[in-house]
């Protein structure tokens, strides 16, 4: 276990990957075979999606063998990260691996990115209330972490939203707002900050939910083809 732990730190996956293989041939019953599981499910996710299989069946057997909490919620981390990032609809069940995770997870990193992501898939889902729960411990907590900025700016969202432009001239951004409003794209300007300049960003739309966004999205880039999907306060119509 020792050599593997050194071999991962050094981000030599496939040979720690090995060195686990054997650990867990010879002492698959043994107290640190949790962790053995765990460490190679690690190395099969850093080695790319095509392991992603064996990644989550090392998770489960780390879970069903852990006697200390901490791997345990590590391995459910493990598990809500594998099915966040393949996105659409698996991210839904990444929330309550999530959840799982931060029952017993230690309160230092990678607490941080579970907070962030369970936030982000919770958003997606439409439970926007909840979601700033968590955005907010993880900024409360984690003021070094880089997922703080990205908290802070998802905080307080309630709505998704397509943003079709950013002006750094305000006449532009209007010109652009007469410019929808001219279709059934219904839009409004706001200014925002980036990079130390003012912006004006022209969105459209209000969307609970990330699949109805994605849905609006594929019909208005037929026409705006730089549109993408933001998070937003609600505007009044």
């Amino acid at each position: 276990m020792v050599a593997a732990r050194r071999q991962f730190s050094q981000n030599r996956y496939p040979l720690a990957q090995n060195t686990l293989n054997g650990f867990i041939d010879s002492y698959s019953k043994s107290i640190e075979a949790a962790e053995a599981y765990y460490l190679r499910a690690l190395c099969y996710r850093e080695m790319g999606t095509d392991n992603s299989c064996n990644a989550e069946a090392d998770f489960r057997l780390a879970i069903s063998k852990a006697s200390d909490d901490n791997v345990k919620c590590l391995a459910y981390a493990g598990l809500g990260h594998l099915y966040f990032e393949q996105g659409g609809s698996a991210q839904t069940e990444a929330i309550e691996f999530y959840r799982a995770a931060l029952k017993g997870i230690a309160a230092n990193k990678p607490k941080d990115v579970v907070l962030y992501r369970l936030g982000v898939t919770l958003q997606n889902n439409g439970q926007w209330k909840e979601a700033d729960s968590y955005f907010s411990i993880c900024f409360g907590e984690f003021a070094d972490s880089e997922y703080v900025d990205k908290a802070r700016l998802r905080f307080g969202m309630r709505v998704f939203r397509i943003q079709v432009g950013a002006f750094g001239q305000l006449h532009r951004a209007m010109e652009k707002v007469a410019e929808m409003n001219k279709t059934t794209w219904q839009a409004d300007w706001s200014s925002l900050r980036r990079d130390g300049k003012v912006l004006y960003a022209v969105r459209t739309g209000q969307y609970n939910t990330l699949t109805e966004a994605t849905e609006a999205l594929r019909a208005i880039a037929a026409v705006e083809d730089e549109a993408f999907i933001v998070t937003g306060r609600a505007v009044r119509k």
